[in-house]
């Protein structure tokens, strides 16, 4: 008699994220994560998936897995250079264009990356605003805009919405205290949440779409976070103002 582990699906729709050295799916109804199985050199800054692709990035390199979500599975494909250093937070826009920040410029600038071949190229979109630097994580949602967890000089954290096409700033929200290492962003139902990624708490918090962007303790990973992803069409809710 053979015992057949059938490897967990994640939804189209579900939050797939990165600790030190595993990758997990996040359920928001039930709290729970479930752990994937990820062969191949890991690489812990940020992590970003499509429905057929799923990337893991550190510095100037991206490594990328071929995927499928229901079961989920993985094969390594290949390691992507950048042609400049990244800081942590990285997106996927479809299954050959990245959107990350270079912050080997002052102000750091928010870039595509185009990784149709293993060589990317980047193009810049826009500067993030003077003296802040990436806490963690970003995305842009299906309604162009882009959303960062951010710092200043002083270590307050932001969660920082941008127009993707002008780059001008939308909303600036003071996260901290009450979320000191604000690593990971995702939407569900509408909702919009950034994960604690402090190993003491992992505690993930919703944040409502309207002013005063009240924060809302949701719940908690059990595992560090240092990046969420989510299949980008997935990806359509902003902050108004």
């Amino acid at each position: 008699i053979f015992n057949c582990v059938i490897p967990p699906t994640v939804p189209l729709c579900g939050v797939i994220y990165n600790s030190p050295t595993n990758i997990y799916s996040y359920d928001f109804t039930t709290n729970t994560s479930t752990l994937l199985t990820l062969p191949g050199p890991f690489l812990v800054s940020d992590i970003a998936h499509t429905i057929n692709k799923l990337w893991l990035i550190s510095g100037t390199m991206v490594n990328e897995w071929d995927i499928t979500l229901s079961p989920f599975t993985a094969v390594f494909n290949r390691t992507i250079t950048l042609p400049h250093n990244t800081g942590p937070g990285l997106g996927a826009i479809d299954d050959t264009t990245l959107i990350a920040v270079n912050n080997t410029v002052a102000p750091n600038q928010v870039v595509t990356l185009d990784i149709t071949t293993s060589n990317a190229v980047s193009t810049y979109k826009f500067d993030m605003m003077a003296g802040r630097t990436v806490a963690g994580d970003l995305l842009k949602t299906t309604t162009d805009k882009v959303l960062i967890t951010n710092y200043d000089s002083s270590s307050t954290q932001y969660i920082t919405q941008y127009d993707f096409n002008t780059g001008l700033v939308d909303v600036d929200i003071i996260l901290s205290p009450t979320i000191s290492s604000p690593w990971g962003i995702a939407e569900d139902s509408g909702n919009i949440y950034v994960f604690n990624g402090s190993s003491t708490t992992n505690n993930v918090f919703s944040i409502d779409v309207n002013y005063p962007y009240a924060l809302t303790l949701e719940g908690s990973t059990g595992y560090s976070v240092f990046g969420a992803s989510q299949v980008p069409t997935c990806i359509n809710t902003h902050f108004t103002h």
